[in-house]
């Protein structure tokens, strides 16, 4: 992420960047939560110190799993990390009133989710 936004930036300086957070007590695959204390590798310091990224979003994991359901239902297997992008951006964009491209990434697979995603929008009792 911190080299994505070193290039957009130097590029098009008003383009945002908005960093995306596990919401406190929620754990997401790939997508830390800070204020839970997990590890602030250099890369993320760097980007907040530096101002790269100029927001943040919090996602819980209802919503990541709502989000990665929708992309699996669409014909886009990923996991709860894109899932949980993908529901920043439509915050944002909503709270923020964004206008214009909004361009989403995330370094993910749906792999390491599948129980998540498969049992998804089951009845308990189909489970397991």
């Amino acid at each position: 992420m911190l080299g994505t936004a070193q290039y957009i930036k130097e590029r098009a300086s008003q383009v945002r960047v908005v960093a995306v957070q596990a919401a406190a007590g929620t754990r997401l695959p790939g997508t830390a939560s800070l204020s839970d204390g997990d590890y602030v590798t250099p890369f993320i310091d760097k980007g907040f110190s530096s101002k790269l990224f100029d927001g943040t979003a919090y996602v819980t994991e209802p919503e990541a799993v709502a989000c990665s359901v929708r992309l699996r239902d669409q014909g886009i297997f990923c996991g709860l990390q894109s899932g949980g992008v993908l529901h920043a951006a439509e915050s944002v964009i909503k709270d923020q009133a964004v206008n214009g491209t909004v361009v989403i990434l995330s370094g993910d697979s749906g792999w390491k989710n599948l129980d998540k995603l498969l049992l998804a929008n089951r009845p308990p009792n189909l489970r397991g």
